[in-house]
């Protein structure tokens, strides 16, 4: 797929917002209401430019491109994504963002889902990752023994 120009992805973007009040039944203003009662988490917008320099950089790395090669694919100013990936811009532009997430290979809501859960990673007194461990839920009972009882009937192999 090519990179959508800055006009054609608000377009469906814009297109997909409405799509989404609508399946809610909700009127531009009742929605416009329902925003202004959402509180500015200052907090929260610093975590979500950081995970956003994190993920862009462990991505690039990962898939073993230059900054030049993001941004020659993503049609951005090398420094852009050199800035981007230290975090050094506060308030990127929403078609930037999709821009980079092009230049990564990546699709771009894939990488706003990882910038998302990366942003609400809990962190510790010193700023690290708390790492839970995953409780063990036992199968529900409807599913098929995945293993054999040592008094099934099935033959033994030898």
């Amino acid at each position: 797929m090519a990179l959508l120009t800055r006009e054609e992805f608000y377009k469906r973007l814009g297109q997909a917002l409405r799509n989404a009040r609508e399946e809610r039944g909700l009127s531009r203003e009742q929605l416009a209401e329902q925003l202004k009662q959402i509180p500015v988490d200052p907090e929260r917008h610093l975590r979500q430019v950081a995970a956003l320099s994190v993920i862009a950089g462990q991505i690039r790395r990962q898939k073993g491109l230059s900054r030049k090669q993001v941004a020659e694919r993503a049609n951005l100013p090398v420094a852009f994504v050199r800035d981007m990936e230290a975090g050094k811009i506060w308030n990127p532009e929403t078609y930037s963002i999709y821009c980079l997430a092009y230049g990564l290979r990546t699709a771009y809501s894939t990488f706003e889902k990882r910038v998302d859960a990366l942003s609400r990673t809990e962190l510790d007194a010193s700023d690290r990752p708390v790492r839970r461990k995953k409780k063990h839920t036992p199968l529900p009972q409807s599913h098929p023994t995945l293993l054999l009882e040592p008094d099934s009937t099935e033959e033994e192999k030898p």
